[in-house]
């Protein structure tokens, strides 16, 4: 009687499915694998380009600008001087100087 007492212990703590957790965990590292394989590609992507439009009323407002002479000529033509900011996968952020408006939108001074 204790032997087939000790074979149904042995019986019901075995696991039914030997196979299930190995399956499970294969299927989780795989998933989790495609997911860390999409975000490095979308990671190398260049972001959209970053537009800065300040408000510009008087020379005096232009002495902060990277571009003193490129804001003048905006304010005078009573435009607003703006960069835009390219971010570059290589080399970083490059920056184009020029005059905004609502009708025309960015364009760089030539």
């Amino acid at each position: 009687m204790r032997n087939n007492n000790q074979n149904r212990i042995r019986k019901s703590s075995a696991n039914p499915y030997p196979c299930g957790k190995r399956i499970a965990i294969s299927i989780f590292l795989i998933l989790f694998g495609f997911s860390l394989f999409a975000q490095e590609f979308s990671s190398e992507e260049e972001s959209k380009p970053l537009l800065r439009v300040f408000p510009i009323f008087r020379p005096e407002e232009c002495e902060w600008s990277i571009r003193f002479d490129i804001c003048l000529r905006c304010m005078k033509k009573r435009e607003r001087y703006a960069q835009r900011i390219l971010f570059m996968k290589e080399g970083g952020p490059y920056r184009e100087h020029g005059c905004y408006t609502d009708e025309k939108g960015f364009y760089v001074l030539r």
